[in-house]
């Protein structure tokens, strides 16, 4: 069963965190086979971090075509921000997906807009 962060074992979430972020570096085509040599027949610990790149999966879906654009009848259009080459841009996301943004983010320890950016980033180097 999956279970959540904050009822493990502290040195168990620390190992299903460490290998989820070795799992993300590792090369998609590649992971099966990294799980298998990692997990060593721990098919808890497997689940774990398989449930974790598959909801950074949809999470980072989400971010690349999934977020609406806010209408001009409830923002303004994107502002300069003060810092030189950003821009400030009100999007509305859906309730459950915002819901898996946040799982997301909280799951490695960062801000809701820290992992957008992070995301966003990530999906447009693609």
């Amino acid at each position: 069963m999956i279970g959540h962060p904050l009822q493990m074992d502290p040195e168990r979430w620390h190992k299903i965190n460490e290998l989820f972020h070795a799992a993300l570096e590792t090369p998609a085509g590649e992971r099966d086979l990294f799980l298998d040599d990692t997990c060593a027949g721990d098919n808890e610990l497997r689940e774990e971090v398989e449930s974790l790149l598959a909801s950074h999966k949809q999470a980072a879906a989400f971010i690349a075509g999934a977020a609406l654009k806010a209408t001009p009848n409830t923002a303004p259009a994107a502002a300069q921000d003060s810092e030189a080459g950003k821009a400030v841009v009100n999007m509305r996301f859906d309730a459950q997906l915002l819901t898996r943004v946040d799982a997301a983010a909280k799951q490695q320890g960062i801000s809701r807009t820290a992992w957008l950016h992070v995301a966003a980033s990530k999906a447009l180097e693609r």
